[in-house]
C-alpha cells in the first residue's frame, strides 16, 4: 500500500515538472507588442510561439545583427526613417534573392549545356582517335611501301646505269672497230 502511495506521488510530481516546463518554454506574443519598438524577442529552440499580433515577422540572427548594426548607426531618434531604410532593405534583400535565383538557373542551364558539349567532344576525340590509329597504321604501310620501291628504284637505277655503260662501252668499242677497218 505504502509503495503505490509513494508512487502515485511520484508520478503526480513528475507531471507538475513536466507542465513547468512546457509552460516555461511557450512564449506568448501581446497585441501591444505590434506598435512598440521594444527590443526584438528570442525565441530558442522547442519554444512555442502564441502570437496575438496581426502578422509576426520572424527574423534570423545575421539579419537581426544587421538591423541593430543599423540601428546602433542611426539611434533611436530616427524610428521612422529606420523603418523606412529597413523596408527598403528587406527590398534589396528579396530582389537580390530573385536575382540569385535567376543566375543560378542560368548557371545550372550552362552547366548543362557544358556537360553536354563536353559529352560529344568526348565524343568526337574518340573518333578522331580512331581515325588517327587508322591514319598510323596506313602512314605505317605506306613507308614500307615506300622504302620497297627506293630499294627497287635504287636497283633499277644501278642496272640502267650499266646498260648505259654496256651501250656506250659498246658504241666506243664499235667506233674504234669501225675507225680501224675505214683506215
Amino acid at each position: 500500500m505504502k509503495i503505490n502511495y509513494y508512487l502515485s506521488i511520484l508520478i503526480m510530481l513528475s507531471f507538475y515538472v513536466s507542465m513547468a516546463q512546457s509552460n516555461s518554454d511557450t512564449l506568448i506574443i501581446k497585441s501591444d507588442y505590434a506598435k512598440s519598438y521594444n527590443q526584438p524577442i528570442l525565441a530558442t529552440k522547442g519554444t512555442i510561439i502564441i502570437n496575438q499580433i496581426d502578422s509576426l515577422h520572424l527574423v534570423n540572427n545575421i539579419r537581426l545583427k544587421h538591423y541593430e548594426e543599423i540601428r546602433s548607426v542611426l539611434g533611436d531618434s530616427l524610428d521612422l526613417k529606420l523603418n523606412t531604410i529597413l523596408l527598403r532593405y528587406e527590398n534589396v534583400i528579396r530582389e537580390n534573392d530573385s536575382e540569385y535565383n535567376k543566375l543560378l538557373e542560368s548557371y545550372n542551364k550552362l552547366a548543362l549545356i557544358n556537360k553536354e558539349y563536353i559529352k560529344r567532344t568526348d565524343t568526337s576525340l574518340q573518333v578522331t582517335a580512331a581515325h588517327l590509329d587508322t591514319l598510323n597504321t596506313s602512314l605505317v604501310k605506306t613507308d614500307k611501301h615506300l622504302t620497297k620501291t627506293k630499294k627497287m628504284l635504287k636497283k633499277n637505277k644501278r642496272s640502267q646505269t650499266w646498260q648505259n655503260l654496256g651501250i656506250g662501252f659498246g658504241g666506243v668499242a664499235l667506233g674504234i672497230l669501225l675507225g680501224i677497218f675505214l683506215n
